[in-house]
């Protein structure tokens, strides 16, 4: 039998494909969560009802089904990330590395120093591997690994009271993270400051989702910007200060450093 390779253009389509088709099958899953519910409320739902709902949905993300659905999706972005721009190479040992970073920052983001009472925590340098997919892969495959982290965060610590606050707070929060890889096309040794970056994106992501879906918790004398900026500083300001403070201790800037070359 003969075996003909599959062309790059080929394989790249087949998991555009396979993306939009996972993230539509966690839509209807909503969806379909969403009917359920209006089945048992046959009038128009009060704002109390409302919340109800969302607490539903998030009931939804820590059942069984509702953590198949979002592991479905965790492997279609991570598919992007394999396959993510023409002309970058791909081989085993990107696919493990990568593969590592989603894994180790999950494992730090578990190791919570402080627990924000609306979401958000201070965690242990969970936000560090997303920055060096970025210094090791580039910024595409950075975005991607920060995606899965948010998606796989979805799974270990829900907060949802809107699905688009969930997009905005988990995959395309942590996403953001991501795009510290612009600065290392200009400074290839600026760690330091493409972790700023990074956590600069998922800041202003942040008081995004504050501003749209907690203006409401806005304590006497802050309105929903003004909260929603100080209140998402406080935990991600303190996590990147202690990031940087250990990315200033030499042996870790060289041990990164290092792997880079390599890989």
């Amino acid at each position: 039998m003969l075996l003909i390779p599959s062309r790059p253009d080929t394989d790249n389509a087949v998991v555009g494909k396979l993306k939009n088709n996972c993230l539509m099958l966690l839509f209807f899953m909503i969806y379909d969560r969403y009917e359920r519910y209006m089945q048992r409320h046959t009038e128009f739902p009060s704002l109390l009802e409302k919340e109800d709902f969302f607490m539903d949905l998030q009931t939804f993300f820590e059942s069984t089904i509702g953590q198949i659905a979002t592991v479905i999706v965790l492997i279609a972005l991570f598919a992007g990330v394999l396959f993510s721009g023409k002309k970058e190479k791909n081989n085993t040992q990107t696919i493990v590395v990568s593969a590592l970073l989603v894994a180790l920052s999950i494992a730090l983001n578990q190791i919570v120093l402080f627990r924000m009472p609306q979401g958000g925590s201070i965690s242990l340098l969970g936000m560090l591997p997303i920055v060096a997919c970025a210094y090791f892969f580039g910024t595409r495959r950075a975005v991607m690994c920060g995606m899965c982290v948010g998606v796989l965060d979805l799974i270990f610590n829900p907060y949802v009271i809107h699905p688009v606050q969930m997009l905005l707070d988990y995959p395309l929060a942590f996403g953001a993270i991501g795009f510290a890889g612009i600065i290392f096309k200009f400074k290839k040794d600026g760690i330091i400051p493409s972790y700023i970056l990074g956590i600069f994106c998922r800041y202003i992501v942040a008081v995004l989702s504050g501003v749209i879906f907690f203006s409401a918790y806005a304590p006497e004398g802050f309105n929903g910007l003004t909260w929603s900026l100080w209140y998402n500083i406080t935990y991600i300001a303190v996590e990147g200060a202690i990031t940087v403070a250990v990315l200033c201790v030499p042996p870790v800037k060289n041990a990164l450093i290092r792997l880079k070359n390599q890989l």
